[in-house]
């Protein structure tokens, strides 16, 4: 080993050079790094959830599940300018669909008007960063609120970076001999992130999470190598005049040292392999290779820029700032055995009160917009065919829940089964399955229901023209569509059902007082015909019911007995064209007839049948062509049954078929756990073939059911790994068992402190601080510990630990400050909630872990020094 390092310090040039040259190679492949914004690519493969989305990534390629999605919010627009708004944000090159809400007046939405935009594009895209900076930008005067809906949050801001990195800047400077040495640091460690960062494009791809954290992490998780080598070098400076040899001792001095330190926290770090959920492996792996190229390079890399910068490092000398530790050593010393007995209770006490922290697998951060018009939370359940007959049943006890979720699926939408009757009085529900349709189908569907925006009344054609199917509720509920869908669905069915295709006949009499008693008493008629004709137009139906009288007619016969009618008499009947007269005996032997009251047809079916009906030659053309609407409700109709057609193929395939709920429950509650428990009980009582679900509520609880021993496990192979590097480290079994145990005591601390200010912890920032803290800040306790150990064989116990003290405090709080500052920036900064918390995790649990290794450890190792002096 001596040689070897030798030959590494001698040979430092071209060494250098080497490393170089492999951090511009990997400077290169960090751009080409695939970064994997999904998280659900990262569950097991046994995963219910994962199983789904492979389902449905086969066989439903119409859902909607890689866009991205941005919401735009704007107050106090005017009708005019909302829609001027929705025309420019839709004319935008990288946006595919635009819909509109507006909020409801006397709700706390009102005055507010509100954007969802679709864009074909990745999170991280550069087409979604400049659409957004765009929209700020057109829109600046008028302030809008913008919120990207994107899972993993967005990327660490420069500023932040810059900030945290000016920060272990500042720390080192305070405790550094020399003001040139944080620049060496920095570049050698900086050269290990860059590796680091480009070596990850062997692993194929790694995740957001890891991406944005990695490289500051590594940087404070390693910086106490460069600390250890430089403190060492000192040392032996003082003892041999000449540098290079100076330097070759200290390299192998310290490496022991690094070496173990760098391999208690990769140990650390790889536990997480070993996690179900394979963001673990994802972290574990690129943190944990990011820590041994870190002390490759303190190793090679460091001693070749100290030795070249020497000179310049004595110019810019300063002096270190020393603390006295006799007062510390003394109390330790006076109150160990208190000491001992404390670290017995903590632990005890950590471990019966970690129990009670809650644990959450979902994460999101409030915005304006959220306050407002809050997110749904949507879940996919998958089903098998075989049991389609069931899912009308479950939908309709799933809606008549007191959660009220809208449930959907394609048995219970256009492809639900209706009477004419029961069709006329469930237009009202058809109009929220028709908004809620378009918050899971593609846009590009959703808005060709704009289409028959010119056949409906003024009132209502400007926001189908804004919101598509969304405005179907609005439509549904207009009170002219209620009055004349009883009679229009009893026609449609009445043609649909009969069996002979030829003219239908009434008698006149009955004709009459049809139109007189039924149509005319309707607002939706009185508005068509115009309330100045309407007596006109009664007049001449009771001059014409005796003319009539019970002949039976069919609608040309119709037409031209009126035309026959003298001119005095057949005032008022201009409006009764052959194509109006055809269609009046039909729509009132329609109302007459019981015949096809019992019979149905699913929408989808009616759809195809009106489309039909007003194509070239179709039974309604010629009055709509009357009307001067026959061709735009022919194309109108024509596109609604292809959308039909698509809507069925997204939502059924082959072998499953989807069902879709719906709810206002946040992603992780007490109440969404109760609601899913029915759910879930439901779905097993009735459906005899296997189902997924997917969502984020269903991806939470099936984490949930497994976290438990998925954190045992990790805690456990994390505390063997441990053990056995300290047990070889010290050849000793009490001190691996007094360093292990105080650490997983800081962990379990972490999570009380959690639970005590009222908050739940993310299951991952959990995962990476029993990590973290059990590989990287153990190593404080290692170093106090060879230290007490070494000085106990010539001194007293205490000044064993006013030695200890002094030789290791300045290492510590360095090391432990870079760590907790970092974490804590970041914490505050970051814009993604899950990245926040688990810097804000780390950062609570290395306070604890420096806190028990400064007060607790000292009394606790003189306390057992029998066992512990080695």
């Amino acid at each position: 080993m001596n040689a070897f390092f030798s030959y590494l310090i001698r040979k430092r040039r071209p060494v250098f050079l080497l490393f170089l040259i492999l951090g511009g190679i990997c400077a290169v492949l960090t751009f080409r790094v695939h970064v994997n914004t999904d998280m659900t690519l990262y569950l097991p493969l046994s995963s219910e959830m994962k199983q789904g989305l492979d389902i449905l990534a086969d066989e439903f390629p119409g859902l909607p599940l890689t866009d991205s999605s941005v919401r735009v919010l704007f107050s106090g627009l005017t009708e005019e300018e909302s829609r001027a708004v929705a025309a420019q944000l839709e004319g935008m090159p990288c946006i595919s669909s635009v819909i509109t809400t507006q909020g409801k007046e006397e709700t706390p939405q009102a005055g507010y008007t509100l954007y969802t935009l679709t864009l074909p594009y990745d999170y991280t895209s550069k087409e979604l960063t400049s659409t957004v900076s765009d929209i700020s930008d057109l829109y600046s005067d008028k302030n809008p609120a913008i919120s990207i809906d994107d899972p993993a949050g967005g990327k660490v801001p420069l500023p932040i970076m810059a900030a945290a990195v000016l920060m272990i800047i500042a720390i080192l400077c305070v405790t550094a001999s020399s003001w040139l040495e944080p620049v060496l640091f920095l570049l050698c460690t900086g050269l290990a992130v860059v590796l680091n960062m480009g070596t990850n494009i062997f692993l194929g791809s790694v995740s957001f999470n890891t991406w944005s954290i990695s490289a500051l992490l590594q940087l404070a998780l390693s910086m106490d190598y460069s600390i250890i080598l430089m403190d060492r070098y000192r040392q032996e400076q003082r003892l041999c005049s000449e540098p290079e040899t100076a330097m070759i001792r200290a390299v192998k001095a310290a490496s022991l040292s690094v070496f173990g330190s760098a391999l208690t926290t990769a140990v650390g770090l790889a536990a997480l392999i070993f996690m179900q959920f394979r963001i673990g492996a994802d972290m574990g792996i690129v943190l944990a290779k990011g820590v041994l190229i870190s002390m490759i390079c303190v190793l090679t890399v460091l001693p070749h820029l100290i030795l070249s910068f020497e000179k310049q490092l004595g110019r810019f000398a300063k002096k270190v700032p020393s603390f006295s530790m006799r007062l510390p050593a003394r109390f330790s010393y006076a109150f160990r055995y208190g000491a001992a007995v404390l670290f017995a209770l903590l632990l005890a006490l950590t471990i019966y009160m970690k129990g009670e922290t809650s644990i959450s697998f979902t994460l999101s951060e409030p915005n304006d917009i959220d306050h407002l018009f809050p997110k749904s939370n949507q879940t996919l359940v998958i089903c098998d065919n075989g049991d389609r007959e069931h899912l009308t049943g479950i939908a309709a006890e799933l809606s008549a829940d007191p959660e009220a979720p809208v449930v959907l699926s394609w048995d219970t939408t256009l492809g639900a089964v209706y009477t004419a009757e029961s069709l006329a009085g469930s237009l009202g529900s058809l109009g929220q399955t028709a908004g809620s349709l378009s918050s899971m189908l593609p846009a590009s569907l959703t808005e060709e229901f704009a289409s028959l925006a010119g056949l409906v009344p003024e009132d209502l054609r400007t926001d189908i023209e804004n919101e598509g199917l969304s405005a179907g509720a609005d439509l549904f509920e207009d009170e002219r569509v209620t009055e004349l869908a009883p009679l229009l669905t009893r026609l449609m069915w009445f043609d649909k059902f009969r069996v002979d295709d030829g003219p239908v006949s009434v008698s006149g009499m009955t004709l009459v007082s049809f139109i007189r008693d039924d149509l005319l008493t309707l607002s939706a008629a009185q508005s068509l015909a115009g309330k100045e004709n309407i007596g006109r137009i009664s007049s001449a139906l009771a001059l014409l019911g005796p003319l009539l009288g019970n002949t039976s007619y069919n609608g040309e016969q119709l037409y031209e007995r009126l035309q026959a009618l003298p001119s005095g008499l057949a005032e008022g009947t201009e409006y009764l064209s052959a194509p109006v007269c055809d269609l009046l005996c039909r729509l009132c032997a329609a109302c007459r007839s019981e015949e096809e009251a019992g019979k149905s047809m699913s929408l989808k079916d009616l759809l195809d049948f009106l489309a039909a009906g007003f194509s070239e030659g179709g039974c309604y053309r010629a009055a709509a062509d009357e009307a001067g609407a026959g061709e735009q409700l022919a194309s109108a109709l024509g596109k609604l049954s292809a959308l039909g057609g698509t809507i069925e193929s997204t939502l059924n395939s082959p072998q499953h078929t989807l069902l879709i709920v719906t709810s206002d429950l946040p992603d992780e509650s007490e109440q969404t756990d109760a609601f899913f428990d029915r759910m879930d009980s439901r779905l097993a009582e009735n459906l005899t073939r296997p189902y997924y679900r997917v969502g984020n509520t269903a991806m939470a609880r099936e984490m949930a059911s497994t976290f438990s021993g998925e954190l045992g496990k990790i805690t456990l192979i994390t505390i063997i790994s441990i053990f056995i590097v300290v047990l070889v480290t010290f050849r000793s079994i009490p001190i691996p068992v007094i360093l292990v145990a105080l650490i997983q005591t800081a962990v379990y601390a972490t999570m009380v402190i959690i639970r005590l200010q009222g908050q739940s912890i993310y299951y991952l920032a959990l995962l990476m601080v029993q990590s973290i803290l059990m590989g990287a800040t153990i190593d404080y306790a290692i170093l106090f510990t060879n230290y007490y150990r070494e000085l106990r064989k010539s001194r007293s116990i205490r000044d064993a630990l006013q030695g200890a003290y002094q030789g290791s405090i300045n290492t510590i709080l360095t090391s432990g400050m870079v760590l907790i500052l970092v974490t804590v920036v970041l914490g505050y900064a970051f814009p993604n909630p899950t990245i926040g918390q688990i810097c804000h995790t780390i950062a609570k649990g290395t306070s604890c872990a420096v806190v028990l290794i400064l007060l607790i450890l000292p009394g606790t190792l003189a306390a057992l020094d029998r066992y512990t002096a080695g």
